[in-house]
């Protein structure tokens, strides 16, 4: 990309992103929101009501230090900008537009990291190549990342940065000129940190390690791809390592949380899980819901794939181990029908992209291949589009989806009830007490209280 290209991919990123960083809270956002703008301590993260003007916080049921990176992020803000008196929409917009810095910054260093690659594969090359730079284009404003981005989670945020790190130096180790004394250090270090993030998030990678280390294994044995595993086994060994040393960093932390995470996989794995309850038609259901939004993944996976299939012979270990790490982020989420989960597919994306660039350097399709993806591209941009023009109707027509301060219920003013709420109305509301969910109710009794009589929670 070219410096005016770059500027547009800015533009493109933020401008589309300004009529969704105003959207009013919903649900557990405001866990999240709360983690950015106050810092609670851990190990109980979860905010989950309050009684007699005591905020009740539970474990969060993940590996701690996604939630530290949160909180130092938050603090970071903290201290360039004083929003302790700004109004809700305001510190809203903030919260929104912090957290959607993590993707755009992954997008940012690995623009910089193909720049590099096509430069020094050859004498070629042309920044202006505009099927790349579309694509990128696209990825700026893809609808799902629209959502995802400046929706207030932990997946589109540090999962992205946490995928999208490890991805860009895989990526970068297909660059033989960059120097080797600086990358096994980085790999070492962002393998560290993905040990930070959940507890599936290692499991795949490591897999996807050990895949790649047996196929080139049994490529060598066979006489195919030598040169492609050139320095295999040190980037496999620090992959390994740091992720596991990370892990165990992340469990002496926090052993509570850590634990808890393997609980939710397992949990969910078993009862909401194609492969664990085999329930098809439950499944399909989901899947066409999520259709919409995974579309780009299964182009950029199936494209993948054929290049695959057609250079076996040649492809080269890091296109290998970052394909198999986005399949199997990608295929991990996808087996699930827990719920529709947009933003579980986002650190995917990121590495399913970095897949692609290195298994078509060159966008090497047929005259019909080349305009079926102008096509495909034509087509993002104009789902993009229809999101972002929808979106703003919906909001001309409704200014409630705009963030705004929280009616308490009439009914808790007459009768002094604790009414069910999300916490995104009442997590920074000291005047307000609540429960978020109903099974909390012996809490509530325990204190001489009674539930309203209805939840006034929306989910």
């Amino acid at each position: 990309m070219t410096r005016k290209q770059l500027l547009i991919f800015t533009a493109l990123y933020f401008f589309a992103r300004l009529i969704f960083y105003p959207l009013i809270l919903r649900g557990e956002e405001g866990i999240f929101a709360e983690i950015f703008l106050y810092q609670p301590s851990g190990p109980n993260y979860s905010q989950m009501g309050r009684l007699e003007g005591v905020t009740l916080y539970m474990i969060i049921e993940h590996p701690a230090l996604i939630y530290e990176v949160l909180r130092y992020w938050g603090m970071f803000w903290g201290g360039l900008i004083d929003y302790s008196r700004w109004p809700e929409l305001w510190t809203t917009v903030l919260t929104r537009f912090a957290y959607s810095l993590f993707e755009y910054a992954i997008w940012i260093i690995m623009i910089a990291a193909w720049n590099r690659l096509r430069q020094t594969r050859s004498r070629d090359f042309v920044a202006s190549d505009r099927f790349f730079v579309f694509l990128f284009y696209c990825l700026a404003v893809w609808p799902a990342s629209l959502l995802n981005t400046t929706n207030i989670n932990i997946d589109a945020s540090v999962g992205v940065l946490i995928a999208g790190l490890f991805s860009v130096v895989i990526l970068l180790f297909d660059d033989e000129r960059f120097p080797r004394i600086l990358l096994y250090p980085l790999l070492f270090a962002v393998a560290f940190f993905s040990g930070f993030g959940k507890n599936e998030a290692s499991m795949v990678l490591l897999a996807a390690v050990g895949v790649c280390g047996a196929c080139m294994f049994m490529g060598r044995l066979l006489e195919i791809n030598r040169p492609g595993a050139k320095g295999l086994l040190p980037v496999l060994v620090l992959a390994v390592a740091g992720n596991l040393v990370g892990n165990l960093f992340n469990y002496m932390f926090d052993p509570v949380n850590y634990m808890a995470g393997f609980n939710v996989l397992h949990t969910r794995g078993s009862q909401t899980s194609l492969l664990g309850t085999g329930n098809v038609e439950a499944w399909l259901r989901v899947f066409l819901e999520r259709l919409s939004f995974i579309f780009i993944h299964i182009v950029l996976w199936g494209l993948s794939v054929w290049r695959l299939l057609r250079d076996i012979r040649t492809v080269r270990f890091p296109a290998l181990l970052i394909f198999l790490y986005g399949s199997a982020m990608f295929f991990g989420y996808l087996v699930s029908y827990a719920e529709i989960g947009a933003r579980y597919f986002e650190p995917s994306l990121v590495a399913l992209v970095a897949a692609f660039l290195l298994l078509h350097p060159q966008m090497e399709f047929s005259r019909r291949g080349r305009k079926a993806f102008a096509a495909f591209l034509l087509l993002c941009a104009l789902h993009s589009t229809v999101e972002v023009v929808g979106t703003t109707i919906r909001v001309v027509q409704n200014p409630s989806l705009l963030q705004s301060r929280f009616v308490v219920p009439q009914e808790v003013k007459d009768t002094g009830c604790v009414p069910v709420l999300e916490q995104a109305d009442a997590f920074h509301r000291s005047d307000i007490d609540y429960i978020a969910y109903e099974h909390l109710k012996p809490l509530v009794e325990a204190k001489g209280r009674k539930l309203c009589t209805k939840s006034y929670s929306n989910r």
